[in-house]
């Protein structure tokens, strides 16, 4: 089994509206438990629900941020 984030979801990655986004991640998670979890982290200042997942059990740790901004 391969474990690529792309071989968790069933559709080409594309560019996706928040609220797309996340349920495809939740989804994701949802599948494949044994490896995934989702997490929501707090509201953003504008008032938007940021999120992640957690991936796998192992005891390297890495953390991959995608769609931020600095403003």
């Amino acid at each position: 089994m391969s474990y690529a984030l792309t071989s968790l979801v069933d559709e080409t990655p594309t560019f996706r509206a928040h609220g797309r986004v996340r349920r495809s991640i939740e989804k994701a998670c949802a599948n494949h438990r044994d490896i995934a979890s989702f997490r929501e982290l707090g509201p953003s200042e504008e008032g938007e629900m940021l999120y992640g997942a957690v991936l796998g059990t192992g005891p390297t740790t890495v953390s991959l941020i995608a769609g931020n901004h600095a403003d």
